[in-house]
């Protein structure tokens, strides 16, 4: 994509144009063919293989026959990428379709929306435009919500009943058990942030990014829930009725205190 070819097409011949804007089909195909061959050409000319060091010609030999395979694969994990003919390009583009969701560059772009990329490779795998092993592999490893989403979780007391209340929490690790209930690293108890913490997996049934679970806290009633908004966001408007019961929240707002940033250094 630093080829002068794309960069021509993402800025435009006077470097004006917004490199995130929406292409029209012409020009997007063009991208895509012109980000392939010079991807190629990286691959074969830039990393190509790399100079053997030594006088030992059997030594040689072995290096080359093994860096020859090793740029061979990659050729192949490229092409099939494009070409989907012998199926492991599909390890890069099905991480290749994650991001462009979860790492969206659109106007209208949604941090809502970010828990749904597995579900469109989940869709593409049932329409058999992914291979479904790979796909089902893929979403177990990330989960529903992306590392560094901000989950919004109903916590309860030691004998497990729900309190009446939210917290929020990072989501700080892949692999999760249960690819609904991610594993998060709480930022506030008791209705405060906190610096420090240990990480804990956010069950299903108190996450409030699922409808149901957001219901159950509407029985506390709208002045207990202002007053919660209240102290876990600074930018609250009484007005924002609909974000009394957030289905997520956004971490930049914890990160910008400066104590707040060594969170990941401090377990309690």
């Amino acid at each position: 994509m630093q080829s002068p070819e794309a960069l021509s097409i993402l800025h435009g011949e006077d470097g004006k144009l917004d490199e995130f804007r929406v292409l029209d089909e012409p020009t997007r195909k063009q991208l895509l063919k012109i980000n392939f061959t010079q991807t190629l050409e990286y691959l074969k000319n830039a990393l190509g293989i790399p100079r053997y060091i030594g006088n030992d010609k059997t030594e040689r030999d072995r290096f080359v026959q093994r860096h020859t395979a090793l740029n061979g694969f990659m050729l192949t994990l490229l092409k099939d990428t494009y070409l989907s003919k012998v199926g492991v390009g599909e390890l890069v583009k099905i991480p290749q379709i994650y991001t462009s969701i979860v790492l969206s560059t659109k106007p209208d772009f949604s941090k809502k929306s970010l828990p749904k990329g597995y579900v469109f490779i989940e869709q593409l795998a049932k329409k058999g435009a992914l291979n479904t092993e790979l796909a089902k592999a893929f979403v177990q490893i990330v989960g529903y919500f992306p590392l560094g989403f901000g989950v919004t979780y109903i916590p309860r007391t030691e004998k497990g009943i729900d309190r009446e209340q939210y917290e929020c929490a990072i989501v700080t690790r892949l692999n999760p058990a249960h690819p609904a209930e991610p594993v998060g690293r709480p930022v506030t108890r008791n209705l405060s942030y906190i610096s420090s913490g240990s990480d804990e997996v956010i069950k299903k049934s108190s996450n409030l990014f699922f409808p149901a679970n957001r219901k159950k806290l509407m029985r506390i009633g709208r002045e207990r829930l202002m007053e919660i908004m209240s102290q876990l966001s600074g930018n609250f408007s009484p007005e924002a009725v609909d974000d009394l019961i957030p289905a997520f929240w956004e971490p930049a707002d914890y990160f910008s205190f400066k104590k707040n940033q060594n969170l990941w250094n401090k377990v309690r």
